[in-house]
């Protein structure tokens, strides 16, 4: 969750009510083959625990640029950051620009009082920045990466277009200056799920408790749900429906 929400959370291990981990794209078992008394299939074998002891130890590494084959391979399903600290801004890497490096000009991305390449960028934002190693290198072409939203939400937002008609407004990062976060963006953006899958998992055992404890189950559960649900929570259904009826 601290790397979901990007910031500072902590839990103690011992008072975690669940675990979460990726699992192999060569996952594929039958829940037939589980054992009778456990009738889920077992994933432990699947569990890439190698990355996820390498996400858990460092959080962010170096950029491999030690030649332009390595740096394209390693933004693969990347994501990485123009700061060397845990809670800033992240980007999704969209590919390598080549045709563009630190001192190209970004007259047509830029205002006219902003500075005219990403070193003098550098100069006017980077406190104690002091040049780069490589003025030649590559450009990496990023997207900001999306923030953690509410998908239980019945209002849905739309992406806006940029005025070159595209879903994102193009962003540049110099290699030499970001890290990588040890997380792939796959997963990350597959992570951003887990608050509202949770609420709602969170929601329908309380909803079970509540029926089985005051009410015999004989309340229809989603009618119940609504009614301990606040309109503040921003779902689809909620108590100001039923005051209404």
């Amino acid at each position: 969750m601290r790397a979901i929400m990007n910031k500072p959370l902590n839990c103690a291990i011992e008072e975690m009510p669940y675990f979460l981990a990726p699992l192999d794209f060569a996952w594929d078992i039958e829940t037939g083959k589980a054992q009778s008394r456990w009738p889920y299939p077992d994933v432990s074998d699947y569990i890439p625990w190698d990355l996820v002891i390498y996400a858990t130890e460092q959080h962010l590494v170096p950029l491999r640029t030690e030649s332009l084959e390595s740096l394209e391979e390693d933004i693969k399903d990347a994501v990485v950051q123009d700061w060397w600290t845990e809670f800033t801004k992240r980007y999704d890497c969209m590919r390598l620009r080549r045709d563009l490096n630190p001192l190209t000009p970004l007259d047509d991305l830029a205002k006219a009082k902003n500075p005219a390449n990403l070193v003098e960028v550098c100069k006017a934002k980077r406190k104690g920045f002091e040049g780069l190693v490589d003025y030649s290198q590559p450009l990496i072409e990023v997207s900001n990466l999306p923030g953690i939203t509410n998908r239980l939400s019945p209002v849905v937002k739309t992406f806006t277009p940029a005025s070159n008609g595209s879903l994102y407004s193009a962003k540049f990062v110099i290699p030499e200056l970001c890290s990588k976060f040890t997380i792939p963006a796959s997963t990350m953006r597959t992570l951003s799920l887990i608050p509202s899958i949770m609420k709602r998992v969170d929601d329908t055992l309380l909803v079970r408790e509540l029926n089985a404890m005051y009410f015999y189950n004989e309340i229809d559960p989603s009618a119940l749900q609504a009614a301990i649900t606040a309109p503040s929570a921003g779902l689809e259904t909620d108590y100001e429906r039923l005051e209404l009826l």
